[in-house]
């Protein structure tokens, strides 16, 4: 992961599973929501541009745990939107939900927000639920981002620059 004034990147060059991730510090509620504006300059395909809320995460050499929302950047047939749970190893995640169509992608300026509220986790895009899950795994942990670059063509080496956000913010839920 990388920042520059106005964008956040990740850095994927490895095998599969291996996204660029960063969480924030400090001690969280476990009830907490993330949003982020989201940019594309080359969107491709087959290059799996992925990016990615994470809530409830935690991150320490050779683990990673907490829920991943994710949106493909696509406008095609191909986009989805998935909430998946990381249970520590590489490789090593469950699958909440995943759906698949061009109204799941994201392109630039769509905000991507997710929330975690007892044990139900919701993704948005511009506002609009695009799904939800429950799962009673993980009750701590903190927000962060993540982005995701796979590369089934074998020319997508290079393009993380092309994809990431513009802003990104977290907070904690009150709930009476």
């Amino acid at each position: 992961m990388s920042t520059s004034p106005g964008r956040a990147i990740g850095h994927q060059v490895g095998p599969s599973y291996t996204d660029g991730t960063a969480i924030l510090n400090g001690v969280w509620s476990p009830n907490q929501q993330a949003s982020a504006t989201v940019f594309s300059t080359n969107p491709q395909d087959l290059c799996y541009q992925e990016v990615e809320i994470r809530l409830r995460s935690t991150v320490v050499a050779h683990s990673s745990t907490g829920y991943e929302i994710g949106f493909k950047v696509s406008q095609s047939s191909q986009a989805y939107f998935f909430i998946v749970r990381w249970n520590g190893a590489l490789g090593n995640f469950t699958i909440l939900l995943q759906t698949f169509g061009a109204q799941y992608g994201v392109k630039t300026g769509d905000v991507v927000s997710a929330s975690v509220v007892g044990n139900t986790i919701i993704g948005y895009k511009n506002g609009v639920e695009m799904g939800r899950a429950t799962d009673n795994v993980y009750a701590a942990g903190n927000p962060g981002m993540g982005f995701n670059l796979g590369d089934q063509s074998g020319t997508c080496g290079g393009s993380n620059p092309d994809y990431g956000y513009t802003n990104f913010q977290a907070s904690e839920i009150v709930v009476p």
